[in-house]
C-alpha cells in the first residue's frame, strides 16, 4: 500500500504544488514583515545613539559655560538647559520606541505549519 502523499503526488501534483506554493508566500510575506521590524529597530537604535551623543556634547559644552561664565552675565542662560534637553527628550522617545517594538521570531508561522503537516501525513500513514 502506498503513502498517501505519494498517492496525492502521483494522481494530483497540481495538489502539492500549490501547497509549496503556499509555503514560499506565506516565507514572502514573513520576509518583508521581519525586514519591516528590522528596519524600524535600526532607525530607531540609530536615532537613539545620535541623539545620546548630541546630548552628552551639547551637555558638557552647557556646563563648561555654566563654569567659565557667570549666568549673570548671559542674555539667556535657559537656553543652556533648553538646548540639551530637545535631544535627551529624543533619545527618550527613540529608547521608548525601541523597547515597545516587538522582537519577532519570524519563521515560527512556517514551522507550525509544517508541524501540523507532518502530524497530518503521519495520520493520514497510520488510517
Amino acid at each position: 500500500m502506498l503513502h498517501p502523499f505519494i498517492r496525492t503526488l502521483a494522481s494530483r501534483p497540481h495538489l502539492v504544488l500549490d501547497h509549496l506554493g503556499g509555503y514560499a508566500e506565506l516565507v514572502a510575506v514573513l520576509s518583508r514583515d521581519a525586514l519591516e521590524s528590522l528596519r524600524r529597530r535600526t532607525l530607531l537604535a540609530t536615532l537613539l545613539v545620535v541623539c545620546l551623543l548630541l546630548a552628552l556634547t551639547l551637555t558638557g559644552v552647557a556646563l563648561l559655560l555654566v563654569a567659565a561664565l557667570p549666568p549673570a552675565s548671559m542674555h539667556a542662560p535657559w537656553l543652556l538647559v533648553a538646548v540639551p534637553a530637545l535631544p535627551w527628550l529624543g533619545a527618550l522617545v527613540a529608547g521608548l520606541g525601541l523597547r515597545q517594538a516587538p522582537r519577532q521570531r519570524p519563521f515560527d508561522a512556517v514551522r507550525e505549519q509544517i508541524d501540523a503537516d507532518v502530524a497530518l501525513l503521519r495520520r493520514a500513514a497510520d488510517a
